[in-house]
């Protein structure tokens, strides 16, 4: 029997508003269930990737997830509805959030509809340009910085894709659908060497040049 604490950590009222035991919550992030015994216990701190993790698929807020106690806050608060939705349908779910009483009743219902919405949500074109926006202008600063970050960015960068690539198992489907060289960065790099790129261009260069015909003519 798992022991009670005496407080309910904000991973204990998530658990709680979908109704799931710690193993099945565990199954469902990819953790083992004694680590989340152990954040709601208080024995040890919840991390980053997690508390991301669990933000996006159920609708809280990372940074309350890592109170020691109380109750998590909801990504659809009032203001935030009212602001991501058009009147009629905004109205509606304020509407159905104020008939919930109690904060934990709140909570179920707020995770709830968030887990309804987040397909529209993972198909969002404006979400991809955001983040595409953002990884531009990070790159473009890295080249321009006074230190000259920019190699240093792509490697970490690289990196973060790769170990992505494994995470979610998305290594065949990526290299299928790749139209160019998927390699490692330290790899690419190589080929960027000025005497690379010199002989690359030669060996372009004479590809592209015609070749003189072997073949004589016979005579008229």
């Amino acid at each position: 029997m798992p022991r009670k604490p005496k407080f309910r950590h904000p991973l204990r009222e998530v658990r709680d508003a979908i109704g799931k035991s710690q193993q099945q919550f565990a199954r469902m992030f990819g953790v083992s269930a004694s680590y989340v015994q152990a954040i709601e216990l208080g024995q040890r701190p919840i991390n980053d990737e997690l508390c991301d993790d669990i933000a996006l698929r159920l609708g809280v807020t990372a940074r309350s997830l890592k109170q020691e106690r109380g109750m998590p806050r909801a990504l659809l608060e009032e203001k935030r509805i009212a602001a991501i939705t058009d009147r009629e349908t905004g109205a509606a779910i304020i509407s159905e959030l104020r008939l919930r009483r109690g904060t934990r009743e709140r909570l179920r219902f707020q995770v709830d509809r968030w887990r309804k919405m987040l397909p529209a949500i993972e198909g969002s074109i404006q979400s991809q340009d955001i983040v595409l926006r953002k990884l531009f202008l990070f790159l473009k600063v890295s080249v321009t910085h006074q230190e000259k970050k920019h190699l240093s960015v792509l490697r970490q960068l690289d990196r973060w894709i790769e170990d992505q690539t494994e995470r979610f198992g998305l290594r065949t489907i990526v290299k299928a659908l790749a139209k160019f060289d998927w390699r490692p960065f330290n790899e690419m790099v190589l080929l960027d060497l000025p005497f690379v790129a010199a002989q690359k261009s030669g060996h372009a260069a004479r590809k592209a040049r015609p070749r003189a015909s072997t073949r004589r003519s016979s005579p008229a």
